[in-house]
């Protein structure tokens, strides 16, 4: 019988002399049974059939458009691939939603859940990154923010902290080496609009992590300080690079300041959904 949604509830409740959550220091090992890995796996199931249909759909699209690129064969066949590993994928993280959670269920390691993330978003970006030289310069703007679109929608649905990670940071080397590698075709105010849009989506599709929102605001500000930087060297004019220093000091500031009211907020809360922020009273 699951029980976990009341050792979570005694857990947050708890607190120690100096205010402190107990779930934050408490020492129970990650890989085993505790209330936040039962939550966390439960969400997962959850949201995997959402991410296998965004992968799904995300490779149909990247295949229409590198029909005539690529070999038909290839095509169909990387899109077989990449379908029929996401739907092995939800279909297994829905079972274990139910097999490994609670006192009863069985363990499972956090290395099996990066695998599965790093074997899918390999997989998805090995034909688009492997194509992107052979494209032309329109059809490398609508790859790199597909790419884009789909690291950032996904980071909503993966869920687990450590999988996360792993899934932004093979999504960024892939979109940063097909940027590279398109830095002659691919216009400069096309590669600041991919950035900027990168951060808006950040902020409305991930709204449950603070840490992603002000990620998200950073590459935001990224954009605009090298527009200001560009469009200033291009009209011999120092304006521009005036206020990109200004933007980076308040870039520094909100960081700064941001994660410090973070690691204090953490430290009380043991969370940094946005959602708990409410709970804060001067």
């Amino acid at each position: 019988m699951y029980e976990a949604p009341d050792r979570y509830k005694r857990m947050i409740s708890a607190r120690l002399p100096d205010g402190e959550s107990l779930g934050v220091t408490s020492r129970e090992p990650d890989d085993g049974s505790s209330p936040l890995r039962d939550a966390q796996l439960i969400a997962r199931g959850q949201f995997a059939p959402f991410f296998a249909a965004a992968n799904s759909i995300a490779a149909v699209l990247m295949a229409m458009l590198l029909f005539g690129h690529v070999s038909a064969s290839y095509l169909g066949g990387w899109v077989v691939a990449v379908g029929g590993i996401n739907l092995v994928a939800m279909q297994l993280s829905r079972t274990q939603a139910i097999t490994h959670v609670g006192r009863s269920g069985r363990k499972l390691p956090r290395l099996f859940m990066v695998g599965d993330i790093l074997t899918r978003a390999l997989l998805w970006l090995s034909l688009p990154v492997l194509s992107f030289s052979s494209l032309a310069p329109q059809s490398q703007l609508v790859a790199a923010t597909l790419i884009a679109g789909l690291g950032i929608a996904a980071l909503g649905l993966v869920v687990v902290p450590t999988c996360v990670t792993a899934w932004m940071a093979i999504f960024t080397a892939g979109l940063s080496y097909s940027l590279l590698v398109g830095r002659s075709t691919v216009p400069l105010d096309n590669l600041m609009a991919i950035l900027f849009t990168l951060g808006v989506l950040g902020i409305f599709l991930n709204r449950r992590n603070i840490i992603l929102m002000l990620m998200a605001i950073e590459l935001i500000l990224l954009a605009v300080n090298i527009n200001l930087v560009a469009f200033s060297a291009f009209l011999g004019d120092l304006v521009g690079q005036v206020f990109a220093m200004f933007v980076l000091t308040v870039a520094a500031a909100e960081a700064a300041i941001g994660l410090a009211i973070l690691v204090i907020f953490f430290r009380r809360r043991g969370s940094i959904a946005v959602d708990d922020v409410n709970r804060m009273h001067g």
